[in-house]
């Protein structure tokens, strides 16, 4: 299997972009090999969903980083049917539309993001404080990041209802998360999960995290290889240091 295709600082805001990762690999940090997947068996008709929590998320980010203001000229600019899930009750357990969550995010972007989608990490941290040090604290490891990393693929299935992401060690600081078989994605999911994951491993004591990101082309796979430091002593689900 070969590299190929790489976007080199490209986004897209199409329904399936070109690729949702947009900086070249650096030589000798993200040239692993991967073993052939077989493509999953669900029902191209049925839509993809992702949890309610994922979308708490975002709109808490908005009102709380822009204001109540801010937060309903976004949800205005949705259409009647993207309005209705965002202004009712939303259940963090509960599966919402995929479609959902990209609608919000593309009008996020156009009406207080002046068109660029970083702050979408921030959104992606955000999410790691309020979960990681609640419902779902038990994903970490303070002093162990690995071990956090390891648990990707059980995270993925609390929050995505199809496909997988797993994850290769490829040293004692770095490794690569690979997300497969997922039948949509998008720019704004990418960077969130990157500020989750960048999150988390500081929860659990790494600081110095970095990251490159790809596509490989035609396969429709997410890379996502990072590397990062321990830092002396654990560290508690609240980010302050421990010794």
């Amino acid at each position: 299997m070969r590299w190929r295709g790489l976007a080199r600082h490209r986004l897209s805001l199409s329904k399936r972009p070109a690729a949702c990762l947009s900086v070249p690999l650096p030589q000798g940090q993200c040239g692993e090999k991967f073993p052939r997947r077989t493509l999953s068996l669900r029902a191209k008709s049925e839509p993809v969903k992702i949890k309610g929590v994922v979308l708490i998320a975002r709109l808490k980010f908005i009102q709380e980083r822009f204001g109540r203001d801010a937060l309903e000229e976004v949800l205005a600019s949705l259409s009647s049917k993207d309005q209705s899930i965002p202004r009712g009750i939303i259940m963090g357990a509960i599966w919402y539309p995929f479609e959902t969550g990209e609608n919000l995010d593309k009008a996020t972007v156009k009406v207080i993001g002046n068109g660029a989608p970083d702050f979408f990490e921030e959104i992606g941290a955000a999410s790691a404080r309020q979960n990681l040090s609640t419902v779902h604290r038990a994903f970490l490891q303070p002093g162990q990041p690995q071990v956090f990393l390891k648990r990707s693929p059980l995270i993925y299935r609390f929050y995505y209802d199809v496909g997988r992401r797993e994850y290769t060690e490829t040293g004692p600081t770095s490794g690569v998360l690979v997300t497969y078989d997922s039948e949509s994605y998008s720019v704004f999911d990418c960077l969130t999960v990157i500020g989750w994951y960048k999150q988390g491993l500081a929860m659990c004591g790494a600081q110095g995290v970095t990251y490159c990101r790809a596509l490989l082309q035609g396969e429709g796979r997410p890379i996502m290889p990072v590397r990062h430091t321990l830092e002396r002593g654990s560290q508690d689900v609240n980010g302050s240091a421990t010794a």
